[in-house]
């Protein structure tokens, strides 16, 4: 006589034990993930091919069109747009040596890099940005010599190239173009006394106080809506913008999170010139709240 009894195995597996409520969590979670990559990475991945390759489309366009005068491509203060970003122009100018800069922290093929500009000033009293190029750092830290720009009347053959900024953030640099010189030296003049009355009220004290007013708000709603943006971002702002035209050195430390797990900072600043204090400061603040 035979007797035949399930035991729970198929195939030398045991299966009830996906069953179990951990397991069930993380089936959850798994679903949840593949749903939000279908939804809202993809896309966005998408996005970024498509970017990426109109751009592609646009370098190799441009290889087929011959060098044009800028201002026959581009008007003055005008900012290139998809049609014309890429396009090959020529330039003719006087460089304006003083007005080079270096801007650190770029990369090149994952390697650390410095990028070299410089104004160039037109004919018609214009002047535009010329990407001189890259450089590789001198013993991995410090600006290598590299050839100065020519003297005299050069004629320069280049690619447009929009502007790299947040377009928020270029609105803001280009509203500065209504600031005059009187303006900002009347600013300068004002900050002197404000410095002195601030020493004053502070004595051998520090300045305590939020970084900010508020947590990391959600990104979605400020990406559709500007004026909400500049609201929020003069709000975020407001402690630090304050310090920066008093030139109060300061440190921002994490001291915890709020109700809905998001981090907060305790700004601790001071007096112009209080550099060692305010660190020394903060250095005991952070390890007492360890």
């Amino acid at each position: 006589m035979s007797v035949w009894m399930s035991t729970g195995y198929r195939g030398d597996m045991r299966w009830w034990f996906l069953l179990r409520p951990g397991w069930l969590a993380l089936t959850a979670v798994v679903i949840c993930f593949a749903v939000a990559a279908f939804t809202l990475l993809a896309p966005w991945q998408f996005r970024r091919a498509a970017q990426r390759a109109d751009t592609n489309t646009a370098i190799e366009r441009s290889f087929g069109i011959p060098p044009r005068p800028l201002r026959s491509v581009l008007a003055a203060h005008a900012a290139p747009t998809q049609n014309t970003e890429w396009r090959q122009v020529q330039a003719t100018g006087y460089y304006l040596p003083g007005a080079e800069m270096v801007v650190r922290l770029r990369t090149v093929q994952g390697e650390p890099a410095y990028e070299v500009l410089v104004a160039l000033r037109l004919a018609d009293g214009s002047n535009i940005l010329v990407d001189r190029g890259y450089l590789r750092p001198a013993e991995g830290v410090r600006i290598p010599d590299y050839p100065a720009v020519p003297g005299g009347e050069v004629t320069v053959t280049g690619r447009l190239r929009a502007d790299a900024l947040d377009p928020r953030v270029l609105t803001r640099i280009r509203d500065g173009r209504g600031v005059v010189g009187r303006d900002y030296d009347a600013l300068l003049a004002e900050r002197s006394p404000l410095q002195r009355r601030l020493a004053d009220e502070l004595g051998s004290a520090l300045a305590i106080m939020p970084t900010v007013r508020h947590t990391a708000p959600e990104l979605e709603p400020l990406e559709r809506d500007a004026e909400l943006f500049a609201h929020v971002n003069m709000t975020t702002l407001r402690a630090t913008m304050a310090g920066s035209y008093l030139d109060m050195p300061g440190v921002s430390l994490p001291i915890g999170f709020d109700d809905d797990g998001l981090p907060v900072g305790l700004l601790v600043c001071g007096a112009t010139g209080e550099d060692d204090r305010v660190l020394a400061t903060a250095l005991a603040a952070e390890a007492a709240l360890a």
